[in-house]
């Protein structure tokens, strides 16, 4: 059967499989080419900041409190009677020793 299958053969086999290709090639360009065309530009990310914003609902970094500021709401909080004197005293003696 392909005993007759030539040279010429070949090349009109060829050519059909070019011309098949030229056709996809001219639907598919234009398309690609109109999507680009009317995509809206690709916004640029800023990086990443690990640090809050101020002002966006997080708060703005505390300033560092001092031993005494520390103290003095320890016995706040025990004159208030929401820690126990135990509890006050071993937080009395961790902020004593971070000094």
């Amino acid at each position: 059967m392909y005993s007759s299958f030539g040279g010429w053969h070949f090349l009109m086999v060829i050519g059909v499989l070019l011309v098949f290709a030229l056709i996809i090639a001219a639907i598919v360009v234009p398309i690609v080419l109109v999507t680009r065309r009317t995509a809206p530009p690709a916004v640029p990310q800023a990086p990443h900041d690990p640090t809050p914003a101020v002002g966006y609902g997080t708060a703005a970094p505390a300033a560092p409190r001092t031993v005494e500021t520390r103290l003095r709401e320890l016995d706040s909080l025990r004159d208030r009677g929401l820690i126990t004197p135990a509890e006050h005293e071993a937080q009395r003696q961790a902020i004593i020793r971070d000094v």
